[in-house]
């Protein structure tokens, strides 16, 4: 006879004892006729509209008289907020200063060494140095 063994406890199961708590657990798990099919219940609490409005947003410019070639990613200087770094993807990073009144100019060139901007390629990320200003 072949019997299943639970290590911890020490007790046994033959194996078409298995078998049949297998068999159970199906014909448990099985829609059939005296409990009725399957029934899809509504979601009644999720509220969503019936049509996507089109309107309800504007895109302004943050930096009114400023234009960016390919930015990718802005960042601040750690303990700094009056200075905002743009990362320009063919090579020049730009620093904005006094924010709410733009002031631009060029901070690092980079574009004689960003060959390609195609795919993943050129600038691309931008991070400062914990002790940067130091």
């Amino acid at each position: 006879m072949h019997v299943v063994t639970f290590p911890a406890s020490g007790r046994f199961l033959p194996r078409w004892g298995c078998w049949v708590i297998v068999l159970l657990a199906l014909a448990w798990a099985r829609p059939d006729s005296s409990r009725g099919a399957l029934v899809r219940q509504p979601n009644t609490t999720l509220r969503m509209p019936q049509e996507i409005q089109r309107t309800g947003f504007i895109v302004t410019n943050a930096f009114p008289g400023h234009t960016f070639d390919l930015p990718i990613a802005m960042a601040t200087p750690p303990g700094e907020t009056n200075r905002l770094f743009v990362l320009q993807r063919r090579g020049q990073i730009i620093v904005l200063t006094n924010v709410a009144r733009a002031t631009r100019t060029v901070f690092i060139e980079l574009t004689n060494q960003t060959l390609s901007t195609s795919s993943e390629s050129g600038l691309l990320g931008i991070a400062f140095h914990p002790g940067y200003a130091t």
